[in-house]
């Protein structure tokens, strides 16, 4: 499933379950176990794998990562608060946050390097590059492009 088809779904999830499901994933509070099953059996959505690619995009923000706290009440469907998350649940998601800096950090890092190679660009012609170079300008200007397509929401 692709991105923009995920955020429609979770967009008509919010408006079915205004309680439970919110577009914003800094809002994203843990949902019950078991909730795939309980949107099958209401009806909104039916195929139960398109529910289960929805709930793994959903839960997947990293917003939903962060409120995965110990203690914390996980939501139903109508927002009621039911089990509660567990400290080994907390650990995976506190994993998954620490993860996702180290990748974000990483990427940081290449597109301050990205930055300079404008500079670079109007001062050394790709073409006559060294192979090993080529290669990493090839890779810089591929994340250059992929910055700013993400700045562009693509």
């Amino acid at each position: 499933m692709r991105r923009h088809e995920a955020d429609e779904y979770i967009k008509m999830l919010a408006h079915h379950y205004p309680k439970t499901f919110f577009e914003t994933g800094q809002r994203r509070m843990p949902l019950k176990i078991g909730i795939d099953v309980d949107i099958q059996k209401d009806g909104s959505l039916t195929d139960l794998t398109t529910i289960n690619d929805i709930i793994y995009f959903y839960v997947s923000h990293i917003g939903y990562s962060y409120n995965t706290k110990a203690g914390v009440s996980r939501l139903d469907l109508d927002g009621n608060p039911c089990e509660k998350v567990t400290e080994s649940e907390q650990r995976a998601a506190e994993q998954k946050i620490e993860e996702f800096n180290e990748f974000r950090n990483k990427n940081l890092r290449e597109y301050e390097v990205v930055e300079k190679i404008p500079v670079l660009r109007r001062a050394i012609p790709a073409a006559v590059l060294p192979t090993e170079e080529q290669a990493l300008f090839n890779r810089v200007e591929a994340l250059m492009s992929k910055a700013r397509s993400t700045e562009r929401g693509g």
